[in-house]
């Protein structure tokens, strides 16, 4: 018997077994349901810079595609006076994502500057509210993709990951 003949007989028991545990799911009434994503992305932006950054990556998460992208602003921790001296342009009407928000999504996008080799310090208090949802498991499995800026080439960005 040729190698070519054995090959062939393997694939065609190998269709034979996936031809049964098919028949077999759909005897047993289970069958295969695609379900939509929803997609948390979160960001923290000052100067709106991270902020036109994430939604050109939310345009990317097509809604035709079964995900649902829902873009949110992390909150601010400075007073208005510190921002109106600082420059800072008014935020924009994005919604305020709060912990509880993320126990609904099945991914997450987190988006921010980085300052000094660190996630920007309102970013990180958000971060730090969530220690409810670790502790009951509630964002376990889910997977996590972060980008974030910097504002100089030498900024440190080796530091950040």
């Amino acid at each position: 018997m040729t190698l070519g003949k054995i090959m062939a007989g393997n694939k065609a028991k190998k269709n034979q077994n996936f031809s049964q545990i098919l028949e077999k799911i759909e005897a047993e009434g289970h069958f295969f349901q695609w379900q939509q994503k929803f997609i948390s992305g979160m960001y923290y932006s000052m100067y709106k810079h991270v902020e036109k950054l994430a939604q050109e990556i939310r345009k990317g998460a097509a809604p035709g595609d079964g995900v649902n992208a829902k873009l949110w602003q992390v909150p601010e921790t400075l007073q208005e006076d510190v921002l109106s001296k600082m420059s800072s342009p008014l935020k924009s009407d994005a919604h305020l994502i709060t912990p509880n928000d993320l126990a609904e999504a099945d991914e997450f996008v987190f988006c921010f500057s980085k300052r000094f080799g660190m996630m920007a310090a309102q970013f990180k208090a958000f971060l730090d509210e969530t220690g409810g949802l670790w502790r009951t498991q509630q964002l376990a499995g889910k997977p996590a993709r972060i980008f974030y800026s910097t504002e100089s080439q030498g900024g440190g960005q080796e530091t950040m990951v």
